[in-house]
């Protein structure tokens, strides 16, 4: 394989990014919002448990706690953008998860759904 470099990687990317898009509703600029701060949120959290983990740092439960809630707070909003309960979403993970795991959790045993 020929060596890429930075020019001709640009040129990739220039030729196979998007930059046409629709507008979109304030609806759909509400979802991305949500998506986002629950995708950072949830960095956040893990940072603090890798931090934890890997970096002999003392876990910090309060902010640990805050992020949760941050997570949860980006959840709960996205979910009333997509008009569901978290009952629903409770329910249909709880269904997915008997599928996946009918006789309980086994290692190497979570391949049975494909999402």
């Amino acid at each position: 394989m020929q060596e890429m470099n930075n020019d001709d990687f640009r040129k990739s990317v220039k030729r196979t990014a998007r930059r046409n898009f629709r507008r979109l509703t304030n609806e759909e600029m509400a979802m991305g919002n949500a998506s986002s701060g629950l995708s950072g949120e949830a960095g956040e959290l893990l940072d603090h448990i890798k931090k934890f983990l890997y970096h002999d740092v003392a876990l910090d439960m309060v902010k640990v706690k805050k992020e949760l809630g941050d997570c949860r707070y980006y959840l709960t909003w996205l979910e009333m953008i997509l008009g569901f309960t978290a009952e629903e979403i409770q329910e249909a993970n709880s269904l997915k998860l008997k599928e996946r795991y009918p006789e309980g959790f086994t290692t190497g045993g979570g391949n049975r759904a494909p999402d």
